[in-house]
């Protein structure tokens, strides 16, 4: 599993060169004040890490909402029930709607 993680990584580093490369040389970076070019490349990758950890915690939380919200079997009689395949008058035993 480590063998493909680091397979995976350099294949999307590709990615990273092609597409992020050019915008991050592209950036408005001051050259002649050496302070002032790091605080913008700091501020620059900082933006960037909290832009993809919000993304990712959003994500984290949706995905987290729809599959440890319910239970298998809360998800097959929501099914059945919606769909009306609870019987002719089981529904009020078996479903609980």
């Amino acid at each position: 599993m480590l063998y493909s993680a680091f397979i995976l990584g350099l294949i999307s580093s590709l990615h990273c060169i092609g597409m992020c490369g050019p915008i991050a040389m592209m950036l408005p970076v001051d050259r002649q004040n050496e302070a002032k070019r790091v605080t913008q490349i700091i501020t620059y990758h900082l933006g960037r890490l909290t832009a993809y950890a919000t993304i990712g915690l959003i994500f984290g939380l949706l995905g987290r909402g729809f599959f440890s919200g319910w239970s298998t079997a809360e998800n097959v009689n929501f099914y059945w029930c919606r769909n009306d395949n609870c019987g002719f008058n089981s529904r009020e035993s078996f479903c609980e709607v």
